[in-house]
């Protein structure tokens, strides 16, 4: 193939090496670019990874048909990170701060030159990876290491220059906006020092009326608890009792619950003794044979009903009076009532085994 027309291969070589160069150019001349641009880059938090491939991507841009629309989100992506991270330029007087800028300022630099550097080294290794249309354009350019250096730190210069630019024009809008606002904390009327000594004690009046009505407040809850309290002592029954009104005949007639408690109390104590002498001991029998023969005719002492339980059909004295006894069931020797001699548990003498 004849020297006019060269072969797409060779083409690839010769923009490989080219594109080599340049990338070792821009190596040695990061050291001359803008320190503004530099410390842009050192305060953005951008790695050199993140550099190589912005490089990359402005070449691929350039010499490729494909790559513009990446290389445009590299840029913007790039210069919104040097936005959100330039600070705002103030001016100070004092000494030591002048210095301690001073000092971050060069920190700042010598980051950005380092980490531009290594971001070209890591270029230049990767070149052979790049589109090999892209190497075969730059082959066919016949554009010169210098001029693809100067291309390549141009195109990484223009994104951080941006988001400078907006930091500023974003900073500049927020003090003219603080600016405004003071101005107009500063037209509103203000108040005279006698004002305000009345407004110190009209505030000091209110808290003390709250504080005085909210002590009355708890006072009057306290005395109406203790008045309930005293009130339900009193009345257990309940707060509320309902109107006396005269009694009638009726009423009057009917018992009333105290007469009619006694009476049942005295119905079951008359019950209970003569459920307590139904049973008849052998002594008792032999003294009394005419209780003996009542007992047979209305049948056994062990199931013969007592006198006083005619009280559970209701017509046991009101007074809870009982009959007298008879000899059966009187006391034996001022011991109180008689013990039977045999019970279910224990039975007569006649009947031991």
């Amino acid at each position: 193939m004849s020297l006019s027309n060269p072969s797409p291969r060779r083409m690839t070589r010769r923009g490989t090496r080219t594109l080599k160069a340049a990338y070792a150019q821009a190596q040695r001349d990061v050291k001359r670019m803008d320190p503004a641009v530099l410390a842009a880059v050192g305060r953005s938090k951008m790695n050199s990874q993140d550099l190589k491939h912005l490089a990359h991507a402005n070449i691929n841009g350039l010499y490729g048909s494909n790559h513009e629309r990446f290389a445009q989100q590299l840029n913007a992506h790039a210069a919104a990170q040097v936005q959100a991270t330039s600070p705002a330029s103030q001016r100070t007087r004092n000494p030591f701060k002048q210095l301690s800028n001073w000092n971050q300022n060069r920190k700042d630099i010598r980051h950005g030159k380092q980490t531009l550097q290594m971001a070209y080294a890591q270029a230049k290794s990767e070149v052979k990876r790049i589109d090999p249309a892209v190497r075969q354009g730059i082959g066919h350019s016949r554009v010169s290491k210098r001029d693809l250096a100067d291309l390549s730190i141009a195109q990484l210069d223009a994104p951080v220059r941006a988001g400078i630019n907006r930091a500023a024009q974003h900073h500049q809008t927020q003090a003219r906006i603080a600016a405004s606002i003071a101005a107009t904390a500063a037209a509103a009327p203000r108040q005279s020092a006698g004002q305000r000594v009345a407004n110190a004690v009209n505030t000091a009046s209110r808290w003390k009326n709250a504080v005085r009505d909210g002590a009355n407040g708890a006072i009057a809850k306290a005395e109406k608890f203790r008045a309930d309290y005293n009130e339900r002592r009193q009345n257990p029954t309940g707060r509320s009792a309902p109107a006396q009104t005269a009694p009638t005949a009726a009423a009057q007639n009917a018992p009333q619950p105290a007469n009619l408690a006694a009476d049942k109390a005295a119905q079951a104590k008359a019950v209970h003794a003569g459920l307590n002498n139904t049973m008849p001991t052998p002594e008792a029998t032999a003294q009394a044979p005419e209780a003996t023969a009542q007992a047979a005719e209305t049948g056994t002492g062990r199931h013969r009903a007592p006198e006083a339980a005619a009280a559970f059909d209701g017509i046991a004295p009101a007074n809870g009076a009982v009959a007298p006894k008879t000899a059966a069931q009187q006391a034996t020797a001022g011991q109180g009532e008689a013990v039977p001699a045999h019970n279910k548990h224990r039975k007569p003498e006649g009947q031991e085994r």
